[in-house]
């Protein structure tokens, strides 16, 4: 049975490993997960439900002034994110010539956002706003700088952040692997 992020809290629970017996809003939150969270008994801890978290449907029908709120606020920051970003190769400046490229990943905050910013020899070429676990993204921005600077492009240099790696494990050997395949245009 699935119960509904809104609708949990005033759930009646009982708990297998000992018996206990109340409603949702007693129970403990044992972790959270991106998509969702495990609530969990307050007397043994044991797992009581898998609790989805509400999507944007669900906020505007079931939600609080303050969730609904928060949701349109976050969907003006996704608007905003995804206006910031590279989109195509053609939005990179050229640069002259034959040699061998390094590119940099670089991470800064402008008081307002985390933004990321792709460098060639101290010159800034793009610049956008970050979104957290941002390593696969980093794959998308060296796609397209392979796609502008064709054969040039021998590593990509990424400023190793909690921001960029997030909590993935595979994270880091993505990313190696990622940067060897560039090291053989060397």
């Amino acid at each position: 049975m699935s119960i509904g992020y809104y609708q949990y809290k005033q759930h009646e629970f009982t708990c297998k490993g000992c018996g206990w017996n109340g409603s949702g809003k007693d129970t403990e939150v044992l972790e959270y997960f991106d998509d969702f969270f495990e609530i969990g008994c307050p007397k043994c801890f044991e797992l009581l439900e898998i609790i989805s978290n509400p999507d944007a449907a669900e906020v505007r029908k079931f939600g609080t002034k303050k969730d609904k709120a928060a949701l349109k606020k976050q969907k003006a920051l996704w608007k905003q994110m995804s206006q910031s970003m590279l989109q195509s190769a053609d939005q990179l400046l050229d640069i002259p010539g034959n040699e061998k490229l390094i590119f940099q990943l670089l991470e800064k905050y402008n008081g307002t956002d985390t933004m990321i910013t792709i460098s060639q020899n101290g010159n800034e070429l793009w610049t956008e706003i970050a979104g957290y676990e941002y390593y696969a993204r980093y794959i998308e921005l060296g796609n397209l700088l392979q796609e502008k600077y064709p054969g040039r492009v021998v590593d990509f240099i990424p400023e190793e952040t909690p921001c960029f790696f997030g909590d993935s494990i595979k994270a880091i050997e993505v990313i190696d692997n990622y940067r060897k395949n560039l090291g053989l245009n060397k």
